[in-house]
């Protein structure tokens, strides 16, 4: 006999005894995950699922629970949400929400870009140039941006719906001359990457010169309802994985 005897020939209850144990705690870790309680999340359908599972892993990871999530039109999430039915997520803090409606910390920074079709040639650089324009958005809110009166003053906000290569459609078909689309962060080249996915050719398009609103994007819970209680570990988690939810939010795409 040569010595290449594989050391679970030679020692055959000892590479037993290893698969065994890293048998028992894999399993244990699905059993644990399993045995998490699960916490039913709405999702606008505007949403950018690329980013948002990722992250929201992160945070059901960290907070102990696991997410049952469902996407669905903005104004179906604000009435479950409100009825307690439900956690958000995507709602902005307003004076009349909070009445109701208790709020996570700011998750991340969501920028909201102008975009128009090249034909145009619309030099948009803040909010004011807007004005006169007809400007199509999200159902008014999309990861938390909410647009009224007192912040897009004078501008026809027109109500849109869909994921983005259909509000996409509603710009190519004239029905507005500028499209609110929301990005993960204040990179050009990030609105870009969504313009790409959805299908669109971002050379058709031009962009605001920089993103005309920078919010913070929240959960929300119904104050009185059975899942207000997991707002604190929400923000626990988002704390404790801060780095990892910067780094997946500066990523283009």
């Amino acid at each position: 006999m040569t010595g290449s005897l594989m050391a679970s020939d030679r020692f055959p209850l000892l590479s037993r005894r290893c698969f065994c144990a890293a048998t028992l705690v894999g399993n244990t870790a699905v059993l644990a995950q399993a045995a998490a309680p699960s916490v039913p999340l709405l999702l606008s359908e505007a949403v950018d699922l690329s980013f948002v599972s990722p992250l929201l892993k992160v945070i059901e990871h960290a907070a102990g629970f696991r997410w049952a999530s469902s996407v669905v039109p903005f104004g179906r999430m604000m009435r479950m949400v409100e009825q307690g039915e439900a956690v958000g997520f995507g709602i902005s803090p307003t004076a009349e929400r909070k009445v109701q409606l208790a709020f996570s910390r700011s998750i991340f920074e969501g920028a909201i870009w102008a975009v128009s079709r090249a034909d145009r040639r619309l030099a948009i650089r803040q909010v004011q140039d807007m004005v006169g324009q007809v400007v199509c958005a999200s159902r008014t809110a999309a990861y938390g941006i909410e647009i009224g009166d007192p912040t897009f003053p004078r501008i026809n906000v027109q109500s849109v719906s869909g994921v983005l290569s259909q509000r996409l459609r509603t710009l190519e078909a004239r029905h507005c001359d500028v499209l609110l689309v929301t990005a993960r962060n204040g990179e050009a080249d990030s609105i870009r990457a969504r313009l790409r996915a959805a299908g669109a050719d971002p050379r058709e398009y031009v962009l605001s010169e920089a993103p005309v609103a920078i919010e913070g994007v929240h959960f929300a819970v119904a104050k009185a309802g059975p899942f207000a209680k997991w707002l604190a570990s929400i923000d626990s988690a988002s704390l404790a994985e801060r780095s990892e939810i910067d780094r997946l939010s500066s990523k283009v795409g």
